[in-house]
């Protein structure tokens, strides 16, 4: 009897590929390689990437076996980590292997050459339900099988758990946008530690599984990808040869499809179909087989890979733009800030007390008096005015060298020089009434102390332009920018938008992914402001080159405004094919073909 039982779970689980013979497998091995090999974990991801796959295979038996996996890996800077689960279900008595683990690699790079090793740490369980088989004690001579006559057979566990550990090394050169060819090959054992799945027999290993993959990736053009590949495992007496080829049609970086057809040697033809859009990518397979021993449908096959663009660090440049900002306003010495305080008081009583000095040393009155000798008496008064008035100044003059580190007035010469001065030199004073330096004929602003760089109207910040006109009226700007600093470009960006050949037409997920956080960004924050830059590359001559980097930058803009972005924060460059900012190779004119987006702070 319980020969009969562990036969019948030794074949079901031979067909399903996880007894001790062979481990499931997947047609799309291509789009789950960490879980084939632990270095591939992270590789190309350039932010996350996550995999789900479901394969049904052997559809004509009444319980078809299904295979289930999840793979989720990520790069971060030379380390990638991943996690991988992976479930089989086979046969009516719902014969179950359930694979966990977590990945990490670690990758060096030397110039073009890249070297990746990689290993796996996990669990692998193994499970039935007695609830679900049949026992020959449970059949009657008469009626047949009885389920509800109990059966006799004992089990002592129906469950085991045991550990599980996998190494792989992975190595590639190049880059496809430089090199145009990407060649890779990859080494990988699984189950080194071939865990014990005992259930009934008392001795039932998973042996250890060895598997070398292999293949070149290469761009035909800007668009067409070629990707052919192998695939070889052994594990105890068995082996499997996988290969074929893949093509990918790309309509832009980020929208592609894809269409392939593999061999599974001595077993299957496949058919493979992909296409992705923005940030996902399904795909779909279809085994026809080739073996003698199954009849009826081949395997299905249906994968979906979540792959999202890396997100601009676009918080952090205006955060250091806002660092920038005050360091260069503020004075940097704060111990000497009275010191620089009292000598720009000091010389602003200088520029004050010297011309009213000059003024109080009045010249008028002494060419006045010999025109007035005839009377003695008047010129008597005079000479006595002249004296006290000399005494008078002496005496400022000395009281001035006296308060000028102290608290300087500017109000008191002011006063002094009112009362102090005869009539004729009050005519004088009126000609610079707000005494800020600018005469009355030349001073814009006659009634307001300024500064004389603003033709005599005033001028916080001190860069020639009056406040009046000065739409940033305490930053020191030029009159190009209307009193505002000039921009500051960074030194580069990650918002770019790429074009196809002759078209001005943003692409859909160019708007999810970059146009959408951009202006959601500006509306956080008042202070920001945007510069829009066009190009274009071999698409004509100069001039329609220009032409067409206008429209690029313009639809962009359009964009924005209809969003809600005032025309006033937008600023527009056009270049077309004068500044080709990526190297000419013929796999890259696309890449400039562009308009890249600056948030800078105005």
């Amino acid at each position: 009897m319980r020969k009969t039982v562990i036969c019948f779970i030794y074949i079901v689980a031979l067909f399903a590929g996880i007894a001790s013979a062979q481990d499931a497998h997947h047609s799309q091995y291509f789009n789950l390689s960490p879980y084939y090999n632990p270095a591939a974990t992270g590789h190309d991801v350039e932010h996350i990437r996550l995999t789900g796959m479901y394969r049904r295979q052997w559809p004509s038996i009444a319980t078809p076996f299904t295979t289930q996996s999840i793979v989720f890996d990520k790069q971060v800077s030379k380390v990638g980590f991943g996690a991988l689960l992976n479930k089989n279900s086979a046969g009516d008595g719902s014969i179950t292997r359930i694979q966990l683990g977590g990945m990490i690699s670690y990758r060096l790079q030397f110039n073009d050459h890249k070297i990746a090793s990689g290993i796996s740490i996990g669990f692998i369980q193994k499970s039935f339900d007695p609830g679900k088989m049949t026992f020959d004690d449970q059949y009657n001579d008469d009626a047949g099988y009885d389920p509800a006559n109990p059966t006799s057979e004992q089990f002592a566990f129906t469950k085991v758990v045991r550990p599980d550990f996998s190494a792989g090394f992975l190595y590639s050169y190049g880059d496809i946008q430089k090199t145009r060819w990407v060649p890779y090959a990859g080494f990988s054992m699984m189950h080194l530690n071939q865990p014990d799945e005992v259930l009934i027999e008392q001795s039932n290993i998973n042996p250890m599984k060895t598997s070398v993959q292999g293949g070149t990736r290469f761009s035909v053009n800007e668009k067409v990808e070629v990707d052919p590949s192998v695939m070889m495992s052994w594990q105890q007496f068995s082996n499997e040869m996988l290969y074929g080829v893949k093509t990918a049609y790309k309509f832009d970086t980020r929208t592609k499809v894809e269409g392939g057809i593999y061999i599974r040697n001595k077993d299957a033809a496949i058919v493979y179909a992909g296409y992705q859009w923005n940030s996902l990518l399904v795909g779909i397979t279809y085994d026809a087989s080739l073996s003698k021993a199954t009849t009826g449908p081949g395997a299905f096959e249906l994968s979906l890979t979540y792959i999202p663009k890396a997100k601009p660090k676009k918080e952090k440049k205006p955060v250091a733009e806002k660092t920038e900002a005050p360091k260069k306003t503020t004075p940097v010495k704060n111990s000497e800030e009275k010191k620089t305080v009292e000598s720009k008081t000091e010389s602003a009583d200088k520029k004050v007390v010297k011309p009213e000095d000059k003024k109080t040393e009045v010249k008028k009155p002494v060419d006045k008096t010999p025109a007035k000798t005839a009377e003695q008496k008047k010129e008597a008064k005079k000479a006595v005015a002249e004296n006290s008035n000399n005494k008078e100044t002496k005496e400022t003059s000395k009281t001035s060298k006296k308060t000028e580190a102290a608290t300087p007035i500017e109000k008191k010469p002011a006063k002094e020089a009112a009362t102090k001065q005869p009539e004729p030199v009050k005519e004088v004073v009126t000609i610079d009434k707000d005494a800020d330096g600018v005469p009355d004929v030349s001073d814009l602003c006659p009634d307001i102390n300024g500064s004389p760089a603003a033709n005599g109207c005033p001028d916080a910040d001190n860069d020639g332009i009056a406040d009046a006109s000065d739409k940033c009226p305490n930053e020191k700007g030029s009159i190009n920018k209307e009193g505002c600093p000039e921009l500051r470009m960074p030194q580069s960006t990650d918002r770019t938008v790429y074009f196809d050949e002759y078209s001005a037409v943003v692409h859909p997920f160019d708007v999810i992914d970059i146009l959408e956080p951009v202006s959601d960004t500006l509306f956080f924050d008042s202070n920001l402001k945007l510069v829009i830059s066009g190009y274009s590359y071999e698409e004509g001559d100069s001039a329609s080159c220009k032409l067409l980097s206008d429209d690029r930058a313009e639809s962009v803009r359009d964009f924005f405004i209809n969003k809600g972005i005032p025309a006033d924060k937008i600023e527009m460059a056009s270049y077309g094919n004068t500044k080709a900012t990526v190297p000419t190779a013929p796999a890259t004119p696309r890449q400039n073909r562009k308009v890249e987006i600056y948030i800078v702070r105005k």
